[in-house]
């Protein structure tokens, strides 16, 4: 592997694998934040200091501070997240200079790093068909297994696939795109870096994580794509059953009915 290739492999492992968890104390010791401090020498010798990043958080840190002032937070708490914050921001922007504004060339490595996250999640659920722990309980290669619903034994109808991610929700969050991508490509008989049967790889990966959030970026997907192309009667049809099934899954699925609640509440 050359260096721009393990360069690539660092920066996309520090977005999809948020599982590896170094320790806890006296903060998260994410395997992104050791990517950060290994690449972030690198961007500043090339690229030098950014200003950029320093503007974008600007606000929150003055408010921030008086939070602390105020009694409201904790000077060690409020440290912890917005050194994090800063870390992510001035990396990340740094990978924007680094790929030149390349947008194209970014999002077909994140639509492949998103195949293979969806493939480890399905790979789980057939294991946890089938009994095989190894298969889907991955403490032994990092710090988390699957997510169960509801029960301590494991089966395929109580597991929702987390793949690369601390959690479910996460995974639905970032198949999203790659998602929207598959649509398009199922509904233009086109292959735009995913071939037929990867395009439902990605659905069905969102599909068994179980995920609301998930589920509704699936649905502004549809929407999104409906109305660009033009499938008004479909677009009504669909509307009409995902709102039924979004009353279904309130009335009968407690854990979507508490992210609902939540998400109102906040």
């Amino acid at each position: 592997m050359n260096r721009e290739k393990l360069i690539d492999f660092l920066i996309y492992a520090s977005v999809f694998i948020e599982s590896i968890v170094f320790f806890r104390e006296p903060f998260d010791g994410y395997l992104h934040y050791f990517i950060f401090l290994l690449l972030l020498p690198f961007f500043f010798n090339r690229f030098g200091l950014p200003k950029t990043p320093f503007q974008i958080i600007l606000i929150p840190f003055v408010i921030g501070i008086f939070q602390v002032l105020m009694g409201n937070n904790e000077w060690a708490l409020f440290l912890k997240i917005f050194l994090g914050v800063m870390l992510s921001t001035t990396f990340y922007y740094y990978v924007i200079q680094y790929y030149e504004m390349d947008v194209e060339k970014m999002f077909k490595m994140y639509l492949t790093w998103a195949y293979w996250s969806a493939i480890i999640g399905i790979l789980q659920y057939v294991a946890a068909k089938i009994g095989f722990k190894p298969g889907y309980n991955y403490e032994w290669i990092y710090n988390i297994g699957v997510i169960v619903n509801k029960s301590t034994a494991v089966t395929s109808e109580n597991t929702r696939i987390n793949s690369f991610y601390l959690e479910p929700s996460q995974m639905g969050i970032m198949l999203c795109p790659a998602a929207f991508v598959s649509m398009i490509n199922m509904i233009r008989k086109k292959s735009y870096e995913y071939k037929s049967y990867q395009n439902y790889v990605i659905l069905i990966a969102i599909y068994l994580s179980k995920s609301s959030t998930g589920y509704i970026g699936l649905f502004f997907a549809v929407l999104v794509v409906g109305l660009n192309l033009g499938y008004i009667s479909y677009l009504v049809l669909f509307i009409g059953v995902g709102i039924i099934a979004g009353v279904g899954l309130y009335n009968y699925a407690d854990e979507f009915k508490g992210r609902v609640d939540a998400a109102i509440g906040l």
